[in-house]
């Protein structure tokens, strides 16, 4: 796109030039011929310009060899993270069940997911949940919330 820039203000430029050098340098008198040389130059000019700005479109900059030509390619840049699909699968033996005076209760252990998720601090506060149970607080993170944010859980 910046390649193509000074092609344009030069066309432009050239164009302008042209018209304003074909008005001077006639009479001041208004002939038919004139006219129509007048219009033939701007649409001489026009056609110029659209060829130059028709070779542009077809311009394609490659910043490194495509695959197709060199077999040997090989990209450097590796992504930082694994894609979001595989970010977000939790591990199922984290599934913990309490009982609590107001029956079972069911959630992702806290502890659990800190040992074996490699993203835990990325997974959402709003999920977070405690429970008072026989053997005491237990903390850890809702099932249904975190599937709700697009988690899911997978066999490890």
């Amino acid at each position: 796109m910046l390649r193509s820039a000074p092609r344009k203000i030069f066309a432009t430029l050239i164009a302008g030039s042209l018209a304003i050098a074909s008005m001077t340098a006639t009479p001041a008198r208004a002939d038919s011929n004139d006219v129509a040389k007048v219009i033939v130059g701007i649409a001489a000019l026009s056609i110029i310009a659209k060829s130059l700005n028709d070779d542009d479109r077809g311009y394609v900059h490659r910043s490194r060899p495509s695959p197709d030509r060199d077999h040997r390619y090989k990209p450097t840049h590796k992504p930082k993270y694994k894609p979001n699909h595989v970010r977000k699968n939790l591990p199922s033996n984290c599934v913990r069940r309490h009982e609590t005076n107001r029956g079972r209760v069911v959630f992702l252990g806290r502890v659990c997911l800190k040992n074996n998720y490699r993203h835990f601090s990325s997974l959402p506060n709003a999920c977070k949940v405690q429970s008072r149970t026989h053997q005491g607080m237990r903390y850890g993170y809702q099932i249904s919330c975190l599937r709700n944010k697009g988690y899911r859980l997978v066999n490890s």
